[in-house]
């Protein structure tokens, strides 16, 4: 599945310089004196277009509109960029000029000319980014607007706003649109504006970008049979199959990239939060109990080895069994025709009850590229009375947040380890 996304950028008077423009026209300006386009450019090219190098295609437009007292105002909305998420992208982003004396804010408009080129992408992921310092200009409801737009388009479209500074009006408004098309609002002020705050603040955004992607392949997988191969079948039927097993083969490899993201993302989210919280990674020391670690180690692989055994026979290996191989993963189940590693399996365990395992990069890494392949055991009460929790397809748990990436309290870590917590 292709995304395809629209990003509309309000280029009104109060967006940039706009001194001879509005009386106030301090209030509209960050507390460092720069402009709202100034923070929407740094937004853009920090946080939201690495996050969305996935899409296939993305358009970028800047709107403000010409108002007159004897004719109809008139929408002024020039496409800066057309195409992939390149280098030529972020150019083009961070060449927009700011805006003085330009006009409005038609945030109808601008959507509705959005909507009309997204029917142009009838079978892809479709989200239009709206990033707007104000309300509507003049007497029209963009919300009601663009919501017949889509209902009479037949098309579906998630949309997501950035609202600097809204007020609360014009909040209640985006938020309510946002709901309507499944999307997102984030609110940024700007009379408290810090660096760590803007950041905390986009990690959802990023994070509803990549989750809504991620949920909508997940269910066209689900919903799509899938179709035994006929010998009998015509040529144009098997180049159908064949462009139909690669887009397969391309959703699982966006899906392994999106999932990467978010992780990373929430990892993230947790660092920023310790940083709030004046935790001071550069002397943080993670203590370990490094010889009942090893005993855990031992008892719960030695209680998996067995169950392993008796399953698989002699074609489980336990790589550990005389001392810590130094491997990515505990055991290993061959195919009993070629030898090829059928399942790459880890073993986790804790001494108490608590269903909270670490990953390693390396382990990440692993799992990342051999996702279908590779499973985990917990191991519960290690050391008495031993219960395992068979996960047979990660992949499979975290998509379905029967595993999620992040604790359910407050923990330290060490560096390049990643946090799951087992939900169900």
């Amino acid at each position: 599945m292709n995304t395809v996304i629209e990003i509309l950028i309000d280029n009104s008077n109060s967006m940039g310089d706009c001194k001879g423009v509005l009386e106030n026209y301090k209030d509209y300006l960050l507390p460092d004196g720069t402009t709202r386009m100034e923070l929407a450019k740094k937004i853009l090219l920090a946080d939201i277009i690495p996050t969305i190098d996935y899409a296939s295609n993305i358009t970028v437009s800047l709107f403000h509109s010409l108002e007159y007292t004897e004719k109809p105002r008139e929408i002024v909305q020039p496409i800066i960029h057309n195409g992939k998420n390149d280098e030529q992208l972020k150019n083009k982003i961070s060449k927009i000029s700011i805006p003085h004396r330009t006009g409005g804010t038609p945030i109808t408009d601008a959507l509705l000319n959005s909507i009309n080129r997204l029917k142009s992408y009838p079978n892809s992921d479709r989200k239009i980014i709206l990033i707007t310092d104000g309300e509507e200009t003049g007497k029209k409801d963009y919300k009601v607007a663009a919501k017949n737009a889509l209902k009479i388009s037949g098309i579906s479209c998630n949309i997501f706003i950035v609202g600097i500074s809204l007020n609360p009006e014009a909040r209640i408004k985006a938020e309510s649109l946002v709901k309507e098309t499944n999307g997102e609002y984030f609110h940024l002020e700007t009379s408290n504006y810090n660096k760590t705050t803007i950041q905390n603040k986009l990690i959802p955004l990023k994070s509803a970008l990549i989750v809504d992607t991620v949920n909508k392949i997940s269910s066209i997988k689900k919903e799509e049979p899938k179709k035994e191969i006929n010998k009998t079948q015509t040529e144009n039927s098997t180049t159908e199959k064949i462009n139909a097993l690669e887009q397969n083969v391309s959703d699982n490899n966006k899906l392994l990239n999106l999932i990467s993201k978010q992780v990373s993302l929430i990892q993230s989210g947790i660092s920023k939060q310790n940083e709030i919280d004046d935790f001071d990674d550069e002397n943080l020391i993670v203590r370990e109990n490094k010889e009942l670690n090893e005993q855990v180690r031992k008892a719960s692989e030695e209680y998996l080895f067995g169950l392993l055994k008796k399953k698989f026979g002699e074609r489980i290996y336990w790589l550990n069994e005389k001392g810590e191989s130094g491997e990515s993963y505990d055991f290993k189940v061959l195919d009993s025709i070629d030898n090829s590693i059928e399942y790459y399996i880890e073993c986790k365990a804790t001494v108490g009850k608590e269903r909270v395992f670490y990953m390693t990069k390396k382990e990440w890494s692993l799992f990342l590229k051999n996702s279908t392949k590779y499973q985990v055991y917990f191991i519960t009460d290690a050391l008495q009375n031993p219960k395992e929790i068979k996960i047979d397809n990660l992949m499979s748990w975290i998509l379905s947040e029967k595993v999620v990436p992040y604790p359910l309290r407050n923990r330290k870590q060490k560096a390049e380890r990643i946090i799951f917590t087992i939900i169900e």
